[in-house]
């Protein structure tokens, strides 16, 4: 993707310098370019089986799937100190949100939601009864690919170069501008001028060509 100041803007806010932790930051964040349409996501699941609906009515709904082994390794993970609680809480809060039928999208292009799915394939994908690498990148592909996959600091500093010198570049075009108008206005007074003493000139005014005289002078 074509990195833009406004991607490394709120780093930049938050007083972050080092291009190469801002752009950690902004590859893991795991945001993808577009929201992932939820029905297609639990078609896709099927599919690779990943999660499939074993008993289907709504009082007493079942599942089983990769991401269910998945879950049940996080638990353990988290339980044994090896992770974060949120970590657990993020796959939960995934689950819950794609097998609501009142969902539309699963919205990856908030770091909120997409941090869930970088995290599960960041630290379960292709390890055994899991899901695989594949299935990680397939599931990106709903979201038209990941936003920051591959950014690297030396992108974050051709950017900050690139704001810098679009920022003189500015600057010094308003330091012109403002230089012409006023010249502008120098040139604009004095004309004014030269017509009044004109017109004196024509009236018969004695003083008429000294004042014109003057005038170019002060011009």
């Amino acid at each position: 993707m074509q990195l833009t100041y406004n991607d490394i803007e709120p780093l930049i806010n938050d007083g972050m310098t080092d291009t190469s932790a801002m752009a950690d930051v902004l590859v893991t964040s795991g945001v993808s370019n577009q929201p992932i349409n939820r029905v297609q996501l639990m078609y896709d699941l099927n599919v690779r089986s990943m999660l499939t609906k074993v008993i289907g009515n709504d009082s007493d709904e079942k599942w089983t799937g990769t991401i269910l082994t998945m879950q049940e390794a996080v638990i353990a993970a988290v339980d044994a100190g090896l992770l974060p609680q949120v970590h657990l809480d993020n796959l939960r809060i995934w689950l819950s949100h794609i097998t609501n039928p009142t969902n539309s999208t699963w919205d990856t292009t908030k770091e909120e939601n997409a941090s869930a799915l970088y995290t599960m394939r960041a630290e379960f994908a292709g390890k055994p009864d899991m899901p695989t690498v594949e299935d990680f990148e397939h599931l990106y592909t709903l979201g038209d690919g990941e936003k920051y996959a591959g950014i690297t600091g030396a992108d974050v500093q051709a950017v900050i170069d690139q704001k810098a010198a679009d920022d003189a570049k500015l600057a010094e075009e308003a330091a012109q501008a403002a230089k012409d108008n006023a010249v502008n206005g120098v040139y604009a007074l004095a004309e004014e001028k030269l017509r009044a003493a004109h017109v004196l000139a024509l009236n018969g005014d004695a003083d008429a060509l000294a004042r014109l005289q003057s005038v170019a002078d002060w011009s």
